[in-house]
């Protein structure tokens, strides 16, 4: 199953992080799944229900990833 990039958080989707796009850059992108990880770490093994992820772009240039996530969080407060 190949990883969508993506320019908006798809509703209900969980962040299960922040990382650079390039190392030399100020880009960041957010790493989000459709379930809940709790969910997905404490699955049976026979669950054989693959779980859908996606990069989303933030918008911005950020210095840090304390800055991405202040971001990626106003981005997903406006959707509510």
């Amino acid at each position: 199953m190949a990883i969508e990039f993506i320019d908006r958080p798809p509703h209900g989707w969980f962040l299960v992080g922040v990382e650079k796009k390039n190392s030399r850059n100020w880009d960041w992108c957010a790493y989000m799944i459709d379930t809940d990880p709790e969910v997905v770490s404490g699955r049976p093994h026979w669950l054989n229900r693959a779980v859908g992820r996606c990069w989303v772009s933030i918008p911005g240039k950020h210095r840090n990833r304390d800055g991405a996530m202040t971001a990626l969080q106003d981005m997903l407060a406006t959707r509510h």
